[in-house]
C-alpha cells in the first residue's frame, strides 16, 4: 500500500480498497467484513464513541453519518429518507471514476461496520428491516443473515439499509443528553472543524 503511514482519510480510494481485498485474502476463518465490522471502533476518537454511546435514539446517533467524510474517509458518504413508516440509509463510495464505487469488500465493510455501532448502541432494536447490496452473494445469503440480522437482497440498484422507522426514535439504553451535547460540540470544534455549537 502506498502512503502506509498517511493517515486512512488520506488514503486514495485505490489503495483502501486494496487494503480490504488483502484482508480478505489473509482470512482464514471469519468472512472479513464481518470480522472487520466486530472489531471497529473510532480509534483515537473518544468523543465520537461517547456521542455514540450518550444518544438519546439512533435519530440523534445519525449526526455521524454527515461526518464520515471528515472522520472516516471523504470518498465514503451516506444518505437517507424517512416517510414515517420506513426509512432508507444509502451507502456511496464516491470514485469519479466508477471503479471503486461498488467494490464488494469494501461496501460490505461499510456495512458490517454500520450494523456493528447500531447493535452496540441500541441492542436488540429492529431497526433493520433488510439490506440490499449491489453485488451478486459471495458466500450462503444465509451468512449474511444471520449476521446483519435481516433479510439480505443482491444483484440490486443500490447498497442501502431499509429500516424500521419507528425503531429510530426508542430511547437507547446509554441516553445522556448532557453528555452527548458535550461530545458533539468536541467533535465539531475538534474534529470536524466547523467550529458550530449543538443546537
Amino acid at each position: 500500500i502506498e502512503a502506509e503511514n498517511a493517515p486512512f482519510s488520506q488514503l486514495p480510494l485505490a489503495d483502501v480498497s486494496r487494503l480490504v481485498i488483502a484482508l480478505e485474502e489473509q482470512a482464514t476463518q471469519a468472512h472479513s467484513p464481518f470480522a472487520f465490522g466486530d472489531v471497529f471502533h473510532f480509534d483515537g476518537q473518544p468523543a465520537v464513541s461517547a456521542f455514540l454511546a450518550s444518544a438519546n435514539h439512533l435519530r440523534d446517533a445519525g449526526s455521524l453519518l454527515d461526518w464520515i467524510p471528515e472522520l472516516i474517509h471523504p470518498a465514503i458518504r451516506f444518505d437517507g429518507i424517512d416517510d414515517g413508516q420506513r426509512a432508507t440509509l444509502n451507502i456511496y463510495v464516491d470514485d469519479s471514476a466508477g471503479g471503486f464505487t461498488n467494490q464488494p469488500t469494501l461496501i460490505e465493510t461499510i456495512a458490517a461496520v454500520v450494523s456493528r455501532l447500531i447493535r452496540i448502541i441500541a441492542p436488540g432494536s429492529d431497526v433493520f428491516s433488510r439490506l440490499q447490496l449491489a453485488h451478486p452473494a459471495r458466500r450462503g445469503p444465509a451468512d449474511y443473515e444471520q449476521y446483519f440480522g435481516c433479510p439480505v437482497e443482491f444483484g440490486g440498484k443500490a447498497n442501502r439499509f431499509i429500516l424500521n422507522s419507528h425503531a429510530l426514535d426508542n430511547i437507547l439504553p446509554g441516553s445522556l443528553p448532557p453528555a452527548h451535547a458535550q461530545a458533539e460540540q468536541t467533535i465539531r470544534l475538534k474534529l470536524v472543524g466547523d467550529g458550530m455549537a449543538p443546537p
